[in-house]
């Protein structure tokens, strides 16, 4: 197979290429494909290669040189230079051509992935059609001018696709309907209440053709594929649908070694994190559910037990995996208003205000310092409470540190920076809660190659002097305060100011 598949390529150097990624990723494929399709695999694979043929020809050569960065640079999402910023694409921007001109403002803010919603789907917002843009936002075309643009700032972009099924107005739909019976094969037959149809994964043809529509998004500079759905794929038996996600990402990587894969908020069994031959090999990305609840149960009730109890609850992280921490859902309450920002600001009260925004700029140094790309919800880095983004106040923000919107920019600016320049913060370790001496406190302890490094955080409104033996426990007799700069001694209690949050590290 080697041979024919050299005639394919004009360049020996691009056949090569190909050929090392195959035999890499290539005996995981048909591994995964034979569990699932039995004796039809070998016939899948063989068209399953004619497509990553044409991918690879189709990969432009920026892309082609984005993979190789990223070959080079394994632990590219571990970095703590990295930041995400999620929001729905029509309440950041309106249209796609639109969030083209604020690409700007994301670099200027530190972001390095950006992902956005519903973009991918059919009018009425069913999602499900991977070959088609919401057409209230725009093109194709205009997705592919979007990631080019982000990637030239240094920015990743996501978008999410849905495996389980497609909306009822989909072609695939309506040729069943009028007798197709490859179609017929590829859809179960049954249709929602939500107005779309299950897709047949048992099906060859479904693995193929959504293989296709993937690497279409891969070659038009898409940079991350949330894969919705995966745990209701309608399969065979419920052990096919890890082996197909599986299958799914080894074919990518072929073609496309830049292209990460992110899973959503894991099931309570955390399956997405894969087990035995699937451990780790998923997925890049991991949504960091645990966060998105008991924070706010914490911060409104100044007891942080449950949400300690909650981090250590986590099974281990595979070493591939990089986990995305975040505060809250894009359709929920904007941070402004979970925090009592919005509410303070409205009635003029200047002291509520004020602790809002500390509640705020704590939340974001747990997220900015647990670990992993932490994920920015539209709008909370300026206090935002519009469900849509305000582009003008966001231009202001970053202009006017006396508003609360430049207060909490600035702070959120701050410590981003700070993150960057703190190597403890490499995703590769792992962040668990340590005992805290007070339960208004929360202690987040890392074990890095760099020394530990303890997060120290105030969920309450009281100032607390904190043991100096807790941290003398972690750290030794003093520590580097890589969030608010300074050394701090621990030869007597260390006073936390209400909603205070430290990054503490060995000098």
């Amino acid at each position: 197979m080697a041979t024919e598949l050299r005639l394919a390529f004009d360049d020996d150097r691009d056949a090569e290429t190909f050929l090392l990624r195959l035999d890499r990723h290539g005996p995981e494929l048909v591994h995964h494909l034979g569990a699932v399709y039995g004796p039809l695999a070998p016939a899948l694979l063989d068209g399953l290669i004619e497509s990553l043929l044409h991918a690879t020809h189709a990969r432009l050569p920026d892309l082609r040189r984005l993979d190789e960065t990223r070959l080079l640079r394994p632990d590219h999402w571990q970095r703590p230079d990295q930041l995400g910023y999620a929001a729905p694409a029509h309440r950041l921007g309106g249209i796609l051509a639109d969030v083209r001109g604020h690409a700007a403002y994301l670099h200027q803010l530190g972001v390095t992935y950006l992902h956005l919603h519903g973009v991918l789907g059919h009018e009425g917002g069913q999602a499900g059609d991977h070959r088609a843009v919401h057409p209230a936002l725009g093109t194709l075309d205009d997705l592919s001018a979007l990631a080019r643009d982000l990637r030239a700032q240094g920015i990743s972009l996501g978008v999410d696709v849905t495996l389980d099924c497609i909306p009822a107005a989909h072609a695939w739909a309506a040729q069943a309907a009028q007798g197709n019976a490859r179609r017929q094969a590829m859809l179960t037959g049954d249709a929602a209440g939500d107005g779309t149809q299950a897709l047949n994964w048992g099906t060859a043809a479904v693995f193929r053709e959504t293989l296709d529509a993937l690497l279409d998004l891969a070659n038009r500079g898409v940079e991350v594929l949330n894969l919705r759905g995966w745990q209701h794929l309608h399969t065979p038996r419920p052990d096919d649908r890890p082996a197909l996600l599986h299958a799914l990402r080894s074919a990518l990587l072929v073609v496309a070694p830049a292209l990460s894969i992110r899973l959503d908020a894991p099931d309570p069994g955390y399956a997405a994190l894969g087990t035995r031959d699937h451990s780790g090999l998923l997925s890049d990305l991991l949504d960091f559910p645990v966060l998105t609840g008991p924070v706010w149960v914490a911060l409104h009730g100044h007891d942080t037990s449950a949400l300690a109890a909650a981090l250590n609850a986590v099974p281990p992280r595979p070493a591939r995996l990089t986990w995305l921490p975040r505060l809250r859902d894009q359709d929920g309450r904007t941070a402004a208003d979970l925090t009592g920002l919005h509410a303070a600001a409205t009635r003029g009260d200047d002291q509520d205000t004020d602790r809002a925004l500390r509640r705020l700029n704590l939340l974001h140094a747990l997220i900015l310092g647990f670990g992993g790309v932490p994920l920015l919800s539209m709008g909370d880095e300026m206090a935002l409470t519009e469900a849509h983004m305000d582009w003008t106040q966001a231009e202001a923000a970053r202009d006017d540190i006396l508003t609360p919107s430049g207060r909490a920019y600035a702070w959120t600016q701050r410590m981003v920076q700070a993150r960057a320049a703190t190597p403890h913060l490499h995703a590769g370790a792992g962040t668990r809660a340590a005992p805290s001496p007070d339960a208004r406190v929360l202690l987040l302890r890392r074990d890095t190659p760099h020394g530990p490094m303890l997060g120290v955080y105030n969920f309450s409104p009281d100032r607390i002097p904190l043991n100096p033996a807790t941290l003398r426990e972690h750290l030794g007799d003093r520590a580097e305060d890589r969030l608010n700069g300074g050394t701090l001694g621990f030869t007597r209690p260390v006073n936390l100011d209400p909603y205070a949050a430290l990054w503490l590290t060995q000098p």
